[in-house]
């Protein structure tokens, strides 16, 4: 079985955020959500869904010098636009039992 090659992108520190005409604001440049900071001050972005996968590329990139980052500013499925959640908790009592919830 080959073992694919994961696809890096440079991006140099001065290019991770642009300006956006249409947005009117900065956005963040992330090629991936999985990426090394090189000592030039260079974003590597690994291309992949799998966070062992970028670290074993980078691994074998880098003779193991980096530990993979993640970007933490990318929305998760559990937040809306505005901020607010899309699922809530509720209480719950076993059943049978006639005591409120906690």
């Amino acid at each position: 079985m080959t073992e694919k090659k994961i696809e890096s992108v440079r991006v140099p520190e001065g290019e991770l955020e642009v300006w956006s005409e249409d947005e009117q604001r900065f956005i963040t440049n992330n090629k991936s959500n999985f990426y090394i900071i090189n000592a030039l001050g260079d974003y590597i972005f690994y291309l992949t869904r799998n966070r062992a996968d970028a670290q074993m590329q980078a691994n074998e990139d880098w003779d193991g010098r980096y530990v993979i980052r993640t970007v933490k500013d990318s929305k998760t499925k559990s937040r809306q636009e505005n901020g607010g959640q899309s699922v809530y908790a509720t209480a719950t009592r076993p059943k049978g039992s006639s005591r409120p919830p906690r």
